[in-house]
């Protein structure tokens, strides 16, 4: 039995407080997992499950504009798992579907993107429990429904694979502060149940693989910018009216640019984004040429390797602009950029007359896991197939998958690496 777990939002500077504790027990501690660019829940989640990047699973955002109706733009949440891009093109990336051709059975709680996936045997969806728990229900109870579906799944000894993923640190967080009372606490009682999991999974006299790790990061917000609003005060701003440009983002430190300009006329408006004090840099995404053309495919921070640090990206001014058939496109309005914020500063997506609806947030990521570190989250793992006490300075997020492939010894296609260093020589040697 492997099971992976998720601590939302927790990043890796905030975990060291606890790390010495599991070390103390035997697992392996990577420091630091580089994230996704933005460094968002449901890109990093997709990206973790699949082993690709997001020019494959084009999960970009928590938030996406379904352009369907070239004359409309509808903004789009997707913590419903909205079909536009929750779907089998997805679902045939993730490990899930790599397992079910192999006859291994999974169970998946809270984990985005995962309705309708007809690869997990058992599914627990984050909307569903909700729904079963009082209107008022908090992050936490959400995370006791979690704990219990987990801890179900392993004494059940039905599953060769439980997915699961813990919520609360990162509401509170965004609520109070990554550093607040309110959020500690919660991550007091998150590691309080990894170690009852790992209990039970000790008590359960089957062999079993542990993996922990967490998306992304917190950083505190200090003030916001709308770019939108920029927009309509520029000589874009019939553009803007008209529909054929728009930001789309979720209070997040980066925003997606979405277009049906030229290519031209695209860099133009990077370009004057590009001069602002409050952003760190806008980020051109590519037609399929790597790093030549902005983010590119392929591209994701620091990618494929255990060690390196490079972004691969460059100044947004590449020979690519476009991004092959974004979902739901009729039209050429799709995501042509990524305007990444400074530290600090909270990006937001409104156009006159809707009003800012973050501005009572204390915490938040997106930004770009290179400029601002506290984006990066961790990983811990032990078990009969991984090395025991081996300390890793960083691997990434891609890699995730891959790597639980390599412990079940079953191939899993995607571009992320198995993390060499993690796993045992045991399974090495049958190779």
């Amino acid at each position: 039995m492997n099971v992976l777990i998720s601590l939302d939002g927790l990043s890796y500077k905030s975990f060291e407080r606890w790390s010495q504790s599991f070390i103390d027990l035997g697992f392996s501690y990577c420091k630091k997992m580089i994230t996704t660019f933005p460094s968002v829940t449901f890109n990093a989640h997709a990206t973790a499950i699949t082993g690709n990047s997001h020019d494959q699973h084009l999960i970009f955002d928590n938030v996406v504009a379904d352009v369907a109706n070239a004359a409309t733009i509808e903004r789009i949440a997707l913590y419903g798992d909205h079909e536009l891009l929750c779907n089998e093109a997805l679902h045939r990336q993730t490990l899930f579907y790599s397992l079910a051709m192999h006859d291994l059975k999974s169970s998946c709680i809270h984990w985005p993107l995962t309705t309708g996936n007809p690869y997990i045997h058992y599914l627990v969806a984050e909307s569903s429990s909700k729904k079963k728990i009082e209107q008022a229900g908090s992050a936490a109870d959400l995370d006791t429904v979690a704990l219990h579906e987990t801890i179900q799944a392993i004494e059940s000894g039905s599953y060769d694979f439980i997915a699961a993923r813990f919520v609360g640190y990162d509401a509170l967080s965004h609520q109070y502060g990554k550093d607040s009372m309110e959020a500690i606490h919660c991550a007091e009682s998150l590691i309080g149940h990894i170690h009852h999991i790992y209990d039970t999974l000790s008590k359960s006299q089957q062999a079993f693989n542990l993996f922990i790790f967490s998306d992304h990061g917190q950083s505190d917000v200090q003030s916001f910018f709308y770019p939108n609003e920029i927009l309509a005060q520029s000589r874009w701003r019939e553009h803007l009216l008209n529909k054929q440009i728009r930001f789309i983002g979720d209070g997040s430190g980066s925003l997606l640019f979405y277009s049906r300009l030229t290519q031209q006329e695209n860099q133009e408006i990077m370009s004057y984004f590009n001069r602002w004090e409050q952003v760190n840099h806008f980020y051109e995404l590519g037609s399929g040429s790597g790093a030549e053309s902005g983010l590119g495919f392929g591209s994701e921070p620091g990618f494929g390797s255990e060690s390196g640090s490079g972004s691969g990206l460059e100044s947004g001014s590449g020979s690519g602009s476009g991004f092959g058939t974004w979902p739901g496109s009729g039209s050429a309005f799709r995501p042509v950029g990524i305007l990444d914020l400074k530290h600090t500063i909270c990006g937001e997506d409104i156009l006159a007359p809707e009003q800012p609806q973050y501005e009572a947030m204390k915490s938040l990521h997106g930004y770009h896991p290179d400029q601002v570190e506290e984006m990066n989250g961790f990983m811990l793992g032990i078990g009969d197939r991984i090395k025991q006490g081996q300390i890793i300075e960083q691997s990434h997020l891609v890699n995730i998958a891959p790597t639980i492939a390599k412990v079940f010894q079953i191939p899993h296609h995607c571009k992320g690496r198995e993390i060499q260093s993690l796993i045992s020589d045991t399974i090495k040697e049958h190779e």
